[in-house]
């Protein structure tokens, strides 16, 4: 499983994902986490208004189905890829969502990412790998 950010690694950890998967005829499972209503609220100033999550997860859905259609493209021998957004705390959402997953793979570039590895490495029932420059870190 990739949990896909808009990172340079984390597409980079995409492509790392879809090559282990192509060795081992393996499904891919890629989830890309946006924010609750209610984690956008409390990050907000008082009195600003509430962002329209539903045009951002459609901006999300789009851009998501572009980089794993780019991917299909490049790797037709992938057996299977399942692609899905979800809304919550990140950590969170990528620990459920890869308790049945061999591997959580990651992009390690941005500094406010780390905390989040951190929390996938403590929390998840699998193995979490970093990839930095298209390389395990």
């Amino acid at each position: 499983m990739v949990g896909l950010v808009s990172s340079r690694d984390s597409v980079e950890a995409l492509w790392w994902a879809a090559g282990r998967a192509v060795e081992r005829q393996a499904d891919l499972r890629v989830v890309t986490v946006v924010d609750s209503p209610l984690t956008v609220a409390v990050a907000l100033s008082a009195g600003a208004p509430l962002p329209d999550m539903s045009l951002m997860k459609e901006r999300v859905v789009d851009w998501q189905q572009s980089i794993v259609a780019d991917l299909l493209r490049s790797m037709p021998a992938l057996y299977e890829v399942d692609a899905s957004i979800e809304q919550g705390l990140a950590a969170s959402v990528l620990c459920r969502e890869s308790r049945d997953a061999d591997l959580l793979v990651l992009g390690a570039s941005r500094r406010r990412l780390f905390p989040l590895v951190r929390a996938c490495r403590r929390r998840s029932r699998c193995p979490v790998v970093e990839i930095e420059g298209g390389r395990l870190r």
